[in-house]
């Protein structure tokens, strides 16, 4: 059996061809096959009354308006039509009976039923124009919805930036905004800031409760290839849920990039209803400002260790003991002039994975998970 994707979306964002029949221009539209195919997204109108049409316009999304011109002695045309337009990713078939054709044929019904290819009949004196204006009008107010809304979380995101926020504001407010669970992660897979909102899958909560993504899923992930993906495209993809590791929900994922280099990654949790267009969005932004706020972080983290640097360098060559104004800048740098400290000496890998902080960096950072007064 045949089976063609359509894109599936049932937020507010996007018209799909069951919110369509709710329209009063269809209230005496009947679907007299393809109910499988409700939640096909329509994109454009299109009117074709053409007996050797070949759709090669076709971009995906369509809904066809047709009267059926050269079906009705054609029945080879009926059997063809359906799975052509299917293949092509068009929405659906508005059919205007009783000019043509009486009703859809049972070959072109039995085929939408198969292939979820939504077909509705109108009566002959509900005029095409009608149904373009309306269906056009409700697409582009949907788009202006759409950017409105986008334009609001980036606002929202700027704002907190500006403000000084952290990576956890980040989370909070994107999943405030959007009604999902986030998550913010370096590219070793820990766990940096997190929100929790609606229903979460058993993979996410084991992530949340380690600290990190599961080392199982996160080959997984790598086997599949997101995160080569994500390298090459640096851009936000969608993963498909993977039951047998218990991530049942299907998530979107974005790079945050500095300097050129991917350093860690923002997460959404599909939750109780499918991802849209917004969230592709959303997480757009959401990683542009995380980058921005890792940034300012890796900046401050550089500029606390060169201090540091320096001044140990210095004090090797203050007397014993030092002057108050020494002690004073150990103070203020961490250091503690009376305690005794173990050297450690830690060579890098040169084939570090790209977009990983320093090691320098990392070192501070594990420590400090551990026991932050072991860090000088």
């Amino acid at each position: 059996m045949a089976v063609y994707w359509h894109a599936m979306d049932t937020s507010r964002d996007v018209l799909t061809v069951g919110s369509m029949l709710q329209m009063p221009a269809f209230e005496r539209g009947v679907l007299v096959a393809g109910a499988g195919g409700l939640d096909n997204a329509i994109r454009w109108v299109h009117i074709v009354d053409l007996p050797e049409a070949k759709y090669e316009w076709a971009r995906g999304g369509e809904l066809l308006l047709t009267s059926g011109v050269g079906l009705r002695d054609a029945p080879d045309r009926q059997v063809a039509l359906i799975p052509t337009l299917a293949r092509r990713g068009l929405a659906g078939l508005v059919l205007s009976i009783g000019l043509h054709l009486e009703h859809a044929p049972e070959s072109m019904r039995a085929a939408a039923d198969q292939l979820n290819f939504p077909i509705i009949e109108l009566p002959p004196d509900v005029p095409f124009v009608e149904i373009t204006r309306t269906v056009l009008t409700q697409i582009v107010n949907r788009q202006y919805f759409l950017r409105e809304r986008a334009e609001e979380i980036h606002r929202t995101l700027t704002t907190l930036v500006l403000e000084g926020g952290t990576l956890q504001g980040v989370a909070d407010a994107l999943a405030e905004i959007l009604q999902r669970s986030i998550t913010i992660e370096t590219t070793s897979f820990e766990i940096l800031a997190a929100a929790r909102l609606g229903v979460e899958d058993a993979a996410r909560q084991r992530t949340v409760a380690n600290g990190r993504t599961p080392p199982a899923l996160a080959q997984q992930l790598t086997e599949l290839g997101i995160y080569e993906r994500l390298l090459a495209e640096r851009r936000p993809i969608r993963v498909p849920a993977l039951p047998a590791l218990d991530m049942t929900m299907e998530r979107i994922v974005s790079p945050i990039i500095v300097d050129g280099e991917i350093i860690g990654y923002v997460w959404i949790i599909a939750g109780e209803s499918p991802l849209d267009a917004l969230d592709e969005l959303a997480i757009e932004h959401a990683a542009t400002v995380a980058a921005l706020i890792m940034h300012k972080e890796r900046a401050v983290q550089y500029a606390a260790m060169s201090l540091r640097g320096d001044f140990f360098e210095q004090l090797l060559h203050y007397a014993d003991p030092p002057d108050p104004r020494v002690v004073e800048r150990a103070h203020q740098l961490n250091f503690c002039l009376d305690c005794a400290y173990q050297v450690l000496i830690a060579v890098g890998d040169a084939g570090e994975s790209q977009g990983m902080p320093p090691l320098p960096v990392r070192i501070e950072q594990r420590l400090e998970n551990i026991q932050p007064a072991l860090v000088v």
